[in-house]
């Protein structure tokens, strides 16, 4: 988990092509993302959209992770960048 993250965050910070194309090279090198993602396609949106890093207030989301749709992911990554930029130092 933590560790996937800064791998991507590292790639995001490295890339030269933009956030959303660092997103997917991680997403086809690293193994893991390739098994889950799969199972989970709402994921890259998800990523995707935390990536523009554009924090507003996110909605609630109350599907479980295989009925979710690429619409609840972007809901959710609105949330999430609004915690992880609240909980920083």
């Amino acid at each position: 988990g933590k560790l996937l993250g800064e791998v991507l965050v590292n790639q995001m910070k490295r890339s030269k092509k933009g956030a959303i194309d660092a997103v997917d090279e991680f997403l086809s090198i690293s193994l893991a993302m390739r098994e889950f993602l799969p199972r989970r396609p709402w994921l890259r949106v998800l990523l995707h959209e935390m990536s523009l890093n554009r924090v507003r207030t996110g909605g609630s989301v109350h599907k479980a992770l295989d009925d979710m749709t690429d619409e609840d992911a972007i809901n959710l990554a609105k949330g999430i960048s609004l915690i992880i930029l609240s909980s920083t130092e």
